[in-house]
């Protein structure tokens, strides 16, 4: 078992101790970027549950399946929209990461 312990993983020096103790050749930590397609699916599960939500409360709130159904419909479109331009213009912006 690899001991972490008292090891920086954001440092040169603490990913080549990491390898030497785990006996595994030196190699540079690559930064993972988040895909477009890793995005997209993150996007359509989170639509996923807030289209069962929003269904449910539209139904509460109007007593009618059609109408909420409608509003919950008009809600993912929009949401799922605005949640992929949002994720993709912070995939861009270099603010608050780290690089090791």
């Amino acid at each position: 078992m690899i001991d972490f312990v008292n090891y920086s993983l954001n440092s040169e020096k603490g990913n080549m101790q990491i390898r030497k103790k785990a006996n595994l050749p030196y190699c540079k930590v690559q930064t993972l970027m988040e895909t477009r397609r890793r995005s997209l699916l993150k996007a359509l599960i989170w639509n996923a549950i807030g289209l069962a939500t929003m269904g449910a409360v539209g139904f509460i709130a109007t007593g009618s399946l059609a109408v909420g159904g409608q509003m919950a419909l008009i809600n993912t479109a929009v949401g799922l929209s605005l949640y992929l331009v949002y994720e993709r213009i912070w995939a861009n912006i270099g603010w608050g990461r780290k690089t090791p």
